[in-house]
């Protein structure tokens, strides 16, 4: 099985591109989605806790997680010969070891800016301390993965475009 992961900060057009996959037939998630799989964790305390946000305080105070065991087993149940999830949390150092390639989604600011304003999946990114966060955190984020070898996609297209250009790096890749 191949094991491919893909990123990129909030509002990138990560749940596009999982969508479109599944549209084709592949078996991809989106990491948020995935039941047990990711939470919100007060960074002092290591306490799983509700989603209270919208503020730079309460930001601060806590972090998105990704359980790292329910995701070895959950990529361990699955039998496809390729398999592709997608998402971004504070702790994903500790996991893209378990795939076998990474892509990042990058786009400009403009387009992240009037991506998370007109987006209806969810609404995190709209509030002034979610999107200052995200702004102010995404192209050191991107560098560093980029640096630990994920692959740059740019994600200005529509996403069927996108998906053509990692499917083609992924049997390329093969």
């Amino acid at each position: 099985m191949k094991k491919i992961f893909i990123t990129g900060v909030s509002g990138v057009g990560k749940t596009a591109v999982i969508k479109e996959f599944q549209n084709r037939g592949f078996c991809a998630f989106d990491m948020d989605r995935v039941p047990g799989l990711c939470y919100w964790k007060n960074k002092q305390s290591g306490e799983k806790i509700s989603y209270k946000g919208r503020s730079r305080e309460w930001l601060d105070a806590n972090a998105w997680i990704c359980d790292i065991t329910e995701l070895k087993d959950f990529l361990d149940k699955r039998d496809e010969e390729i398999v592709i999830m997608a998402g971004i949390t504070s702790n994903s150092g500790e996991y893209l070891n378990l795939f076998d390639q990474v892509f990042l989604l990058q786009i400009g600011k403009e387009t992240l800016v009037h991506r998370i304003n007109t987006r209806t999946e969810h609404d995190f990114g709209k509030a002034p301390a979610e999107k200052e966060r995200i702004l102010t955190t995404y192209k050191a984020r991107e560098e560093s993965l980029i640096q630990e070898g994920a692959i740059s996609i740019n994600a200005e297209y529509p996403s069927p475009v996108i998906v053509d250009a990692i499917v083609s790096k992924i049997l390329y890749n093969s």
